[in-house]
This record gives structure tokens, C-alpha cells and sequence, in this order.
């Protein structure tokens, strides 16, 4: 762009001229801002790799200056070099306008999506992009998300030591309407105060894990769904004497006080 002091009056701007060799007519564009130093020219009929002429000149409320000389470019030549991909995704009962995006590089061919709203119907469409802009969309696919995982948290009944294991035992967590039905339970058995252990997976309620050898650990419960994990709810054991007491309701009305002493 030319520096204000060349502007020599009001109305400043450029035109831009190019044709395809071969041709005589000069297509010409106005380009009215006076800071813009490029022009980008979108044609979908326009073919990739074709040799264009193209000079500007600039203008103002007395008239037009004189053109640049002419320089060759290549129809798409951006693209070639700094192709990448965008994807686009809306929730269904959004308009079009509050797309959310997610850039990836053009030698990709997956994405994850996140955050997303769960059982909640998606438009989703993907795009190239590079500095001359946008190119034309892929046409639209429709996902539904799943359900959400279970809210309620397991409610672990029972830590019982028997020998060299601990057996612990959970009430069943029931899924509400709209949150995905437990396709079983996961159990992380950790030290506590690290965040790694040894994972479990079960059908059950009940599980059993060994006696920490030293210190104490952390056995965390977790529902499992077709919309990922639950709540988690946790319960400390360790290696050292316990003695552990709970209540079981028998259907006779009475109370049985069972006691556990540990080895």
C-alpha cells in the first residue's frame, strides 16, 4: 500500500486488473481501503494452477494513477503450499452463525470434538482453508451425542478385610431418563495420593483387592455407560489391623451386628 503522504486527495483506493493468458479483456476489481495490501479473488469455475496477469494502480477522487507492472501468479498457488482443513459443528437447534471450529493440518483425517452437549443432535461440515480464505464446504453430516453418563455416585456399603484381600461392595447405581443405562462398573486401585494405579472392570457389585503392603490406598468406584464414567466414590484402606463394623437390614424387621476382625 502507498503511504498516506501519496495519497494526493479523498477517495483512495486501488483497482486490480488480471485476465488468463490468452485472453484481451482485463477483468478489473476496486479495492476501497486505502491500508489493504492484498486481494483475494474467489472463483469456484476458476481452474487450480492456471497462469494469470495481474497489475494495479491506484486511485483517487481526481482520477487514477498509473498501473504497476504486470506480474504472473498462479490461479490456487496458496493453496498448494499452506493448505489446512477447518471443521465446523452446531448443534441442531442453533442457527448456522454459532458454529463452533476446530483447525486441523491438511495431513490429518480425524478430529475429536469435545465439550459437546450430550444427547443433542450436531451439524457438522469440513472446509479448506489457507491465507487466500475458505473454500467451499463438504456437504453436512447429522451426530447425536449420547446420553450422559449416570449423576449418582456409587454408595460403597462394605470394606471388609478376609485374609490378604479387601472385599469391597456398592448399591447398584440406577441411570435417571435421560442419562445412559450402567453397562457395569471401574475400579482404580491406587496409592493414595498418586493418581496411577491398577484399573478394574466389572459386571458386579463387589470386588476384591489386595492388602496395601505399605501405607494406605484409595479404591475409587465409578459407573460405567454408553456416555462415558459416572461419579466417583472412594473408600482408603491400608495394610494395618482394622476392625470394621456394618449394619445388614433382614427382612424379618431385626438387626444383625456382624463384626470383622482383621489379620
Amino acid at each position: 500500500p502507498l503511504s498516506r503522504e501519496y495519497h494526493y486527495g479523498n477517495n483512495f483506493g486501488y483497482i486490480v486488473a488480471f485476465k488468463p493468458f490468452g485472453e484481451k479483456e482485463w477483468r478489473r476489481v476496486t479495492v476501497t481501503n486505502p491500508e489493504i495490501g492484498r486481494y483475494v479473488h474467489k472463483d469456484e469455475s476458476m481452474p487450480p494452477s492456471t497462469q494469470y496477469q495481474v497489475k494495479v494502480k491506484a486511485f483517487n477522487n481526481k482520477g487514477d494513477g498509473p498501473f504497476s507492472l504486470t506480474a504472473v501468479i498462479y490461479s490456487a498457488q496458496d493453496v498448494l503450499l499452506l493448505a489446512c482443513l477447518q471443521i465446523r459443528y452446531w448443534a441442531a437447534h442453533d442457527k448456522e452463525a454459532a458454529a463452533q471450529r476446530v483447525q486441523v493440518s491438511s495431513q490429518e483425517y480425524s478430529t475429536k470434538l469435545e465439550n459437546l452437549k450430550p444427547n443433542t443432535r450436531y451439524h457438522v461440515d469440513v472446509s479448506a482453508f489457507n491465507s487466500a480464505g475458505y473454500g467451499p464446504p463438504s456437504s453436512t453430516i447429522d451426530v447425536v451425542t449420547r446420553k450422559a453418563p449416570p449423576s449418582q455416585r456409587p454408595r460403597i456399603i462394605s470394606s471388609v478385610r478376609s485374609g490378604s484381600r479387601y472385599i469391597i461392595t456398592w448399591d447398584h447405581v440406577k441411570a435417571m431418563s435421560n442419562e445412559s443405562a450402567v453397562e457395569g462398573y471401574k475400579v482404580l486401585y491406587r496409592p493414595d495420593g498418586q493418581h496411577e494405579g491398577k484399573l478394574f472392570s466389572t459386571g458386579k457389585h463387589t470386588i476384591e483387592v489386595p492388602v496395601p503392603s505399605d501405607g494406605e490406598y484409595v479404591v475409587e468406584v465409578r459407573a460405567h455407560s454408553e456416555g462415558g464414567d459416572g461419579e466417583v466414590a472412594q473408600i482408603k484402606i491400608s495394610g494395618e489391623q482394622i476392625t470394621s463394623f456394618f449394619l445388614c437390614h433382614i427382612p424379618c424387621k431385626s438387626w444383625t451386628v456382624t463384626l470383622f476382625h482383621g489379620y
